[in-house]
């Protein structure tokens, strides 16, 4: 066996131990005691239920990242990708390896979400699906996923080609605009997966609009999406680049929330916008994309990376996967602690927008509603928040937000 095949083997292995690691971590965190801001989320017999809830949601997310793990290993080990070794045009050998990883990982995972869905969150009272609506999902989830896979390896093998060496600072500007073509059409996304419908007129609708108004903000629509069909948990959103926004909210918040607490998720969103995260979470992105691109550059120029799986030369659709999957999978610790760290402080402040703006109170009351609906985890493993949450913990914002109000107070 060639060299070069057992270490991305390796790699492959080590990204999936860690992985691995975190859910063992997330495991044993059900035991942690609840901080004393955030005891009053569950009652004792909440607290029973979610910590089995959890035991059952993270044995399941384990289960389902090893079978995923032991089907790319077995076909890389098999060399199964090289029978599109045969396909003589580049961007179509791309596009096979892309979509025979992108089938066996859907195959693999379908049953773990169905059980998930249809199982574990049916028993704990999340689920709305209806199977015919799952599989609907499952297939429309397929095709967004390999239009967007394509179309990177096909602009990968586009930069490739015509530039060689210096492909990836290319592929870093190509990568940013497809991202922010891919946030301009979300709405379009949107409509695809869920029935989309504008929020009725009232006070809610009058509110949100005019906190948006007051800082420069455009409302292009507000919009509720039939989440209800699919769950009982809930999420908001905006969307929209530059001053236009478009505001996205789940129609089951409508039913837990008050109006305050709905207005001030959004007075938290709209730090976000004052405080430019999302260009800083473009620059961070840039900087990802010329390490991706020094990746595949690397990968795609070494011939005997190819040929150890099967290959009679260099194959490009390999070199993304080995690259997604295997060097990046073995990066993302080193990467996932830099941007979790910069993403919760950037949490850290949109929050304080929302204490500026007058709903500080009603914030940490959404915050404790999300936690309860959500099932969420009140007291994670300081190693697993360190590593990998992008958001501070529930108890973490709410005690930041009680200082900010007293500071506004004093």
């Amino acid at each position: 066996m060639s060299l070069y095949k057992i270490v991305f083997l390796i790699l492959i292995t080590l990204s999936f131990l860690y992985k691995l690691f975190l859910h063992v971590r997330t495991y044993r965190s059900r035991h942690n005691p609840i901080p004393e801001n955030v005891a009053d989320v569950y009652d004792a017999d909440a607290y029973l239920r979610w910590k089995n809830y959890t035991a059952e949601s993270t044995r399941l997310a384990a289960w389902s990242d090893a079978a995923g793990f032991a089907v790319l290993f077995l076909l890389l080990a098999c060399n199964v990708f090289a029978l599109t070794d045969k396909i003589a045009n580049d961007y179509l050998a791309a596009i096979a390896v892309t979509l025979i990883a992108l089938a066996a990982s859907a195959l693999v995972e379908a049953p773990f979400q169905y059980f998930d869905s249809m199982h574990i969150e049916e028993r704990y009272g999340f689920n709305r699906y209806t199977k015919k609506l799952f599989w609907v999902d499952q297939i429309k989830g397929f095709i967004l996923n390999a239009l967007f896979s394509v179309a990177l390896v096909c602009l990968f093998v586009l930069c490739f080609r015509l530039l060689g060496s210096r492909m990836p600072l290319a592929f870093a500007a190509a990568g940013l605009l497809f991202i922010l073509f891919s946030v301009f059409i979300s709405p379009l996304i949107m409509r695809f997966q869920f029935k989309v419908q504008p929020l009725e007129e009232g006070e809610l609708r009058d509110k949100l609009s005019a906190m948006l108004k007051k800082h420069g903000f455009h409302v292009r629509a507000i919009e509720l999406i039939d989440a209800s069909k699919r769950t009982s948990k809930v999420n908001a959103s905006f969307s929209g680049l530059g001053k236009a926004k478009t505001i996205t909210l789940f129609d089951t918040m409508l039913e837990s929330f008050s109006t305050d607490e709905i207005v001030a998720i959004f007075a938290h969103e709209l730090g976000h916008g004052l405080h430019r995260d999302m260009l800083k979470l473009v620059i961070q992105q840039a900087v990802l994309f010329v390490l991706i691109g020094l990746c595949l550059w690397f990968t795609a120029s070494t011939e005997a990376v190819s040929t150890a799986f099967g290959f009679s030369g260099v194959s490009l659709g390999l070199a993304y996967l080995l690259v997604q999957d295997a060097e990046l999978g073995v990066l993302s610790p080193i990467l996932d602690l830099v941007q979790a760290a910069l993403s919760r402080r950037a949490e850290y402040a949109a929050d304080r927008q929302a204490v500026e703006e007058g709903y500080g109170e009603a914030l940490a009351s959404a915050l404790k509603k999300l936690a309860r609906v959500d099932f969420s985890n009140l007291s994670p493993d300081p190693l697993v928040v360190t590593l990998s949450y992008s958001h501070p913990t529930i108890s973490q914002r709410v005690a930041a937000i009680d200082a900010a109000l007293a500071r506004r107070r004093s």
